[in-house]
């Protein structure tokens, strides 16, 4: 779990990118909020005053009332669904990838705005090949203030099947803009494969 404590106008932009309720309390002569999406976690401090303003005032116009409510998923058809004012839309974006014998780094970063991944496809591998897979940081550290550094790991020396290898999770894990998929690939022998990376992309319904 990733806790940071931020400021308003970062704080407003994880709201409102992932749909989230703002859970909040009043102690200290402050607003204390909290919003927790998957393994991330944003706290932020708004004082208040007696006459309402600047961020005080954005927050008790447009977020208060609508906070400490728990947003229901509510499905849909065709195999898509609603995630608060946002919805689904399935995304496989695949890359091609030259491979020596030995270890070699296959790195995507994301480019949507905000994204579910929920699978990896492996195509022309070999039997004896394995896989690390990682999440990392942005190349500006947007998330843990590290450029590039470990968000966490989801293959441990997995063993790729011959000709197709597909992995996934029945847990979606969030794959913010910028944020890189890193699969360490160890091949036997020297080949290109493909990689699928399956996700669902959330935009505004």
């Amino acid at each position: 779990m990733i806790t940071l404590d931020v400021n308003w106008t970062d704080f407003k932009a994880f709201v409102d990118g992932y749909a989230i309720a703002v859970q909040w309390v009043i102690a200290l002569g402050q607003y204390n909020l909290i919003a927790n999406h998957d393994r991330i976690t944003l706290k932020c401090t708004i004082a208040i005053a007696l006459v309402s303003a600047g961020d005080q005032l954005d927050f008790e116009t447009n977020y208060m009332a609508k906070g400490n409510i728990v947003q229901p998923m509510i499905p849909s058809p065709f195999g898509s669904k609603y995630l608060g004012n946002k919805k689904l839309y399935k995304r496989v974006i695949g890359v091609n990838q030259l491979l020596i014998i030995g270890t070699t780094n296959i790195i995507y970063a994301s480019t949507l705005a905000i994204a579910k991944m929920n699978a990896i496809e492996i195509i022309n591998g070999q039997a004896g090949d394995t896989l690390n897979f990682y999440v990392l940081d942005t190349v500006a550290g947007t998330y843990t203030g590290t450029p590039n550094s470990v968000i966490d790991q989801y293959g441990f020396a997995s063993n790729v099947s011959k000709d197709y290898y597909a992995q996934k999770s029945e847990f979606d894990a969030d794959i913010p803009l910028g944020v890189q998929l890193k699969i360490a690939y160890t091949s036997i022998g020297i080949k290109t494969v493909g990689v699928n990376f399956v996700m669902n992309e959330l935009k505004l319904a």
